[in-house]
Formats: structure tokens, C-alpha cells, sequence
């Protein structure tokens, strides 16, 4: 599989729309907001920025890492995390995912990095290992409603949707949706593992709820609510 290879989450370009999103995580006496992170797994397609752009991007992540090691702490941790999707976003995707398993070496306990090294091995099509940084992001994270679990389960019903397991991705999927506030795009990803599944009712059932989150958002199989 080429490591070009993208995952289509939602239509994003982080500088040109801003930074809408913060995870906050809290591990040890760190807490760490990851913003790159959340963004990319939760419902924007990414989509490559112009190659100058993109560049610049890496550029003003490398600059933000080296004024953040004096410091350490909760901000060279973010300023390392923007990096690595940085260089996700211009196509480096090698350096991303050197740079995230460096990471997840160094904060073995802290989910929203293991999260971030998931999301590199699924790009690279490394399913079975990405998993398993998911499954111990998720045993950290325990049950509390949070974004970065909301991130987990995206990213697992994301691998569980490429392997053909469309249940899992529809219950996955559901489970991302309704981390409150509600996600009307995971209501679409639902709707689409279900449809892939054959089970129209589930389907309209998802995008229905779709809709009543964000009645302007785009449905895989619109005929189905018409």
C-alpha cells in the first residue's frame, strides 16, 4: 500500500478555517491540548493543502517545537503533535509516523498521543497495530464522555469499516455520535455502515438523526429519508 495513502476525513485545512477544536487530556501532572488531533478524526475529510501551504505548515510546527523544548510540558507536547499532522496534511506521511511512535514511546500514558500514532499506522494500512494503541488509549481513557475517546471510537469504527465489519462500525460509529455535543457526521458514518450492511431501517434511522443535528449535511443515500 503506498504511504500516500490517505484517509479521507472531512474537508479540512486547519489553517485556513481555523482551530475550532481542542482535546484535553489529563495524564500525571500534564494536561495536554492536542488541537491537530480532534480535528482530524472528528468528521472533517482531510484533504492535502497546496504544496506551498502545506510546507509553510511544517515549517511554523518546527518553529513552534524548538520555542516550546525550553519549556517542556504541555506545550511542546501540542507543538510536536501539530507536527507530526503537519506533515501528515503535506504528504510526509514517514515523517509523521516517525515522529508519532517517538511520541508514544515517550507518553506511553497519554491516550490523545497513542491515538495519534493509531491514526499513522492506519494511514500506512498498519490496521492490527493501530488497534492496539486504540485498545490502550480507550483502557486509559476508561468511560467518560470525552473527545478523545470520541476520536478513539471513530478511528476504530474507521478500521472496522475498511476490513468490511460494517456492525462494528455502525455500533462504533453510534458511539462516537452521541459523545455529547452529538455529531451529526458520525450519524451519516453510522448510516453508511448500515447501509453497506443491508439494513436500510438502521440506515434512514441514522440519517435521520443526521439531519436533526445538522439539517444541511450532505447523506451518502439521501433517497433514503426523502
Amino acid at each position: 500500500m503506498s504511504t500516500q495513502r490517505r484517509i479521507r476525513l472531512e474537508k479540512f485545512s486547519p489553517l485556513q478555517q481555523g482551530l475550532a477544536v481542542a482535546v484535553a487530556l489529563a495524564f500525571a501532572a500534564l494536561i495536554a491540548s492536542t488541537f491537530y488531533l480532534f480535528f482530524a478524526l472528528s468528521g472533517n475529510w482531510l484533504t492535502p493543502a497546496p504544496r506551498n501551504v502545506a510546507e509553510r505548515n511544517i515549517m511554523a510546527a518546527q518553529t513552534r517545537v524548538r520555542e516550546a523544548r525550553a519549556d517542556g510540558g504541555e506545550a511542546y507536547l501540542i507543538a510536536q503533535l501539530e507536527l507530526v499532522y503537519a506533515q501528515l496534511e503535506a504528504g510526509h506521511i514517514d515523517d509523521a509516523l516517525a515522529g508519532a511512535e517517538a511520541l508514544a514511546a515517550e507518553y506511553p500514558d497519554a491516550p490523545q498521543v497513542l491515538v495519534t500514532y493509531a491514526h499513522m499506522l492506519y494511514e500506512v494500512g498498519r490496521f492490527d497495530e493501530a488497534s492496539a494503541q486504540l485498545n490502550t488509549a480507550r483502557a486509559l481513557l476508561g468511560s467518560e464522555p470525552t473527545e478523545v475517546l470520541r476520536a478513539v471510537y471513530a478511528l476504530q469504527g474507521r478500521i472496522a469499516f475498511d476490513r468490511g465489519s460494517f456492525q462494528e462500525a455502525y455500533a462504533l460509529f453510534l458511539n462516537a455520535a452521541e459523545i455529547k455535543p452529538a455529531s451529526a457526521y458520525y450519524y451519516v458514518l453510522a448510516g453508511d455502515a448500515a447501509y453497506r450492511e443491508g439494513r436500510r431501517e438502521a440506515a434512514e434511522e441514522a440519517y435521520r438523526l443526521a439531519r436533526t443535528y445538522d439539517p444541511d449535511i450532505e447523506l451518502t443515500h439521501p433517497e433514503l429519508i426523502r
